[in-house]
């Protein structure tokens, strides 16, 4: 083999040097550099490598050159099918939803909207699986939603602004009787600025709790019964028992964002140490403890006072505890709770309790009788816990407890808002720039926009 060693080779003659014959192969020997970037190189129509790995960098191939198919993993990262496409950040994803409750801007479910479904933005559609009806959102402000009814049936679904007042008391328990104690308030539960769930066009039920029976012989008192309205409850205040009543439950679970204010009202029965009877809760103060032997009965707790809550021009006392009944002769019963508590009764030649005044409905004094009159009831609509009964004995065995006061929901509105419509016929009252409405009856209402 013979070495020809030149720096440079030239053509003899014109431009062009070949080098070997046709058919022969010029090997480049590994470590061997192949410097043509300041030429031009013709390629062949068919470039051949050994083994299908060599890479072409910073090189631009034009399109017309390119035939056949590239993989699709080599051009994103993904599953890459009949239902993806190639983004244009190189990641396959699925084209389009399958179904409409699949787009961001949409909900399908089988209840309406409320003012607080929260969708966002303005232009979201909700279509009710049940009914058929659809809607779309016109104002998004957080549990404030406005929704357009667009569907052939009637009935927007707009934010209600809230009702300047509502108050609700549960019916107050009875007391028992045999000096065991006087009968617990109802719970009062007082909001201002209430908007809850609350949509116009939509009928709420309105229950307002019963007071507890009376009770005669060595019986404990009966509970009140709860008043609920816009998913609140207010509960029956406990019947007097070993001791005086408490009041009934006095909270709720809307979230704060619905209402202004909240406040609930809910106190213990003072505990009965033997003789006289123990005063029951009121909604501003525990029932009074006395202590054990001859005496008067014990005072039920105060009521609290609300303003303007009842027709404006009220300033009531409301939900005051029964009194407990007074123990010997001579002895007097407790007072009723300031707010229509009924008064202690007492045996044969004492004086019975006060009954709570203040109140919507007085309570009703008790009394030395031999009958259902000895503890004295609760006023009607105050929530207030009725009267414990003197003990059994020395000729008192017919006497009674008095009942329990019935609840009450208080609604208030500004004057602008269209007179709701009711059943159950409310008290209603139009002064002042705002309109009343007093449930002292179970009934129904509805809100005109």
């Amino acid at each position: 083999m013979s070495k020809i060693e030149v720096d440079t080779i030239a053509p003899q003659s014109g431009t062009t040097v070949t080098v070997g014959e046709s058919g022969d192969t010029v090997t480049i020997p590994t470590g061997v550099t192949l410097d043509a970037s300041n030429a031009t190189t013709t390629l062949p129509a068919n470039v051949v490598t050994t083994d299908g790995t060599q890479t072409l960098t910073n090189k631009t191939i034009d399109a017309s050159q390119l035939s056949g198919t590239v993989a699709t993993s080599n051009l994103g990262t993904g599953t890459a099918d009949a239902t993806t496409f190639l983004r244009g950040d190189q990641t396959y994803a699925t084209a389009g939803v399958s179904t409409f409750a699949d787009l961001t801007d949409t909900t399908v479910s089988s209840s309406d909207p409320t003012p607080t479904s929260n969708k966002t933005p303005v232009g979201h559609i909700w279509v009710n699986s049940t009914s058929g009806e659809a809607y779309i959102l016109t104002d998004a402000t957080t549990n404030q939603n406005d929704w357009q009814n667009i569907g052939e049936g009637s009935g927007n679904i707009k934010y209600f602004p809230g009702l300047t007042s509502l108050v609700m008391i549960g019916g107050g328990g009875s007391g028992a009787a045999n000096m065991a104690g006087g009968g617990g308030a109802g719970g009062v539960l007082s909001f201002t600025g209430y908007k809850g769930t609350i949509q116009y066009g939509t009928q709420y039920t309105i229950t307002v709790g019963g007071g507890g029976a009376g009770v005669g012989g060595t019986d404990s008192g009966n509970n009140g019964n709860n008043t609920t309205a816009f998913g609140e409850t207010a509960g029956g205040g406990f019947g007097g028992e070993p001791n005086g009543g408490n009041s009934g439950s006095a909270t709720t679970s809307t979230d704060s964002s619905l209402y202004t204010s909240f406040t609930g009202y809910s106190n213990t029965g003072g505990t009965n140490t033997g003789n006289p009877g123990a005063g029951g809760a009121g909604a501003g103060a525990d029932g009074e403890t006395l202590p054990s032997g001859n005496g008067t009965g014990g005072a039920g707790g105060a009521g609290i006072q609300l303003t303007n809550v009842y027709n404006g021009s009220d300033s009531y006392y409301w939900a005051g505890g029964g009194g407990g009944a007074g123990y010997g002769e001579g002895e007097t019963g407790g007072a009723g709770g300031i707010g229509g508590g009924g008064g202690g009764g007492c045996f044969r030649s004492g004086t019975g309790g006060a009954g709570g005044g203040s109140a919507l409905n007085n309570g009703t004094a008790g009394t030395a009788n031999n009958d259902a009159t000895n503890g004295g009831a609760a006023g009607a609509n105050t929530g207030a816990g009725g009267g414990n009964s003197s003990h059994v004995g020395g000729g008192e065995t017919s006497s009674a407890s008095g009942d329990g006061g019935s609840g009450i929901v208080m609604i208030k509105t500004p004057d602008s808002y269209a007179t709701a419509t009711t059943t159950g016929s409310p008290v209603f009252t139009n002064t002042g720039g705002y309109k009343y409405y007093a449930f002292t009856g179970s009934g129904t209402i509805t809100f005109n926009e």
